[in-house]
């Protein structure tokens, strides 16, 4: 979709619709930075959704299936670069103070867009940020874990609220 304003490309999700909308105030704060923006929220016709910035690059998921498939391997120096980027892309949001994002939730391989890699810098955008218990179904972490394992073990089996200690543990299973 095209941001009707500014012509932008943006991703438009389906919400649940029986959860209040967040605003996207919060999420302003997060333009320019290493995670994507929420630009706006609405229900149209009895649906609700979330419109986000486009990711530029490539979902990591895809990056790490390819290299699996050529038989090359992540070396040493991009993953500290990929783990650098991708701490200080959970340091920036993770410092908002806003509850409701505080944490991102369901991070995953497909949620971090990785523009450029090298052993020197990676250029990288979070995607989804905070909006897990609006995506999926009631139990969002029993379906995090059957879409991707392992979720944080304080979030295993419990309705609770994804803290930033979540995320972290998300990241390191990542580069792992």
């Amino acid at each position: 979709a095209r941001d009707a304003e500014l012509g932008d490309l943006c991703v438009v999700r389906a919400l649940r619709p029986d959860r209040d909308l967040r605003p996207p105030e919060p999420y302003r704060r997060l333009q320019g930075t290493r995670v994507l923006s929420l630009r706006a929220v609405g229900v149209e016709h009895d649906s609700a959704w979330a419109a986000s910035d486009a990711p530029e690059g490539q979902p990591l998921a895809r990056l790490l299936d390819a290299a699996r498939r050529e038989g090359r391997p992540i070396e040493l120096a991009e993953a500290r670069a990929l783990g650098l980027a991708l701490s200080s892309a959970l340091f920036t949001a993770h410092q908002l103070g806003d509850d409701r994002i505080a944490a991102h939730g369901a991070l995953t391989p497909w949620c971090v867009h990785v523009r450029e890699l090298s052993a020197r810098d990676c250029d990288l955008a979070v995607g989804d940020f905070g909006l897990l218990p609006h995506l999926l179904l009631p139990s969002a972490t029993h379906e995090a874990a059957r879409l991707w394992l392992p979720v944080a073990p304080e979030l295993a089996g419990s309705q609770r609220r994804p803290t930033p200690a979540a995320d972290v543990f998300a990241a390191a299973m990542i580069l792992a």
